[in-house]
């Protein structure tokens, strides 16, 4: 499927983060920023022979470039897991278009598999960038499955219907009172059957 990467031309050649950058380090992001094998979020795996072949760099080379990356604060990568973060990627892709309708599955498909040292901060960086209503849907649809059920059954018993509101006015008026007296005796019309009882056995019934 044919895809179309922009780079937003003044916020990269003139961004102050990049005043310390030497021209390999812009071509490296820049391939960062549009290399084949990245996604919608700026998290994705890169093999660094793949990636320095792709600019004309050996894999060394590449590395040596990341690595200055990485001091800047502009990416990292994870030599074990062959991850890169692309850290400007928000500046110049749109972080609320990754949450719309037509994207937002298969963003978090991507974010959870962000390595979990850097989920926390890739986090915080991109939900700076979301209105409170994303930020929310966000929050709730990486909330663990099981907290959410936790949750749920403290509503549910939150609304048991034994449960006393404080609220309630207790009713001081006087109840009518009911007798509670059960007859202690049958009445003396009814006589009880004895015959099928031998007589040894037999007793007087008061």
């Amino acid at each position: 499927m044919s895809r179309q990467r922009t780079i937003r031309d003044q916020n990269f050649w003139r961004s102050p983060r990049l005043l310390n950058c030497t021209t390999e380090d812009k071509v490296a992001l820049l391939h960062l920023l549009t290399a084949p094998d990245s996604n919608i979020t700026g998290v994705y795996p890169l093999v660094p022979r793949i990636a320095g072949a792709e600019i004309g760099w050996t894999a060394d080379q590449w590395l040596q470039v990341i690595h200055r990356l990485q001091d800047e604060d502009l990416a990292r990568y994870d030599n074990v897991r062959l991850i890169v973060w692309v850290k400007i990627w928000w500046d110049h892709h749109s972080a609320t278009q990754v949450t719309g309708p037509k994207l937002r599955a298969r963003a978090l498909e991507e974010i959870r598999r962000i390595p979990s040292e850097w989920l926390d901060d890739f986090l915080n960086d991109f939900k700076e960038r979301l209105n409170d209503d994303q930020q929310d849907w966000i929050d709730e649809s990486l909330r663990p499955r099981s907290k959410r059920y936790v949750e749920e059954d403290s509503i549910l018993h939150g609304c048991h219907i034994d449960t006393v509101s404080a609220s309630v006015i207790p009713n001081t008026k006087p109840q009518l009172k009911l007798s509670t007296k059960t007859p202690t005796s049958l009445p003396t019309s009814y006589e009880l059957d004895m015959s099928g009882i031998p007589p040894e056995h037999r007793t007087v019934v008061v």
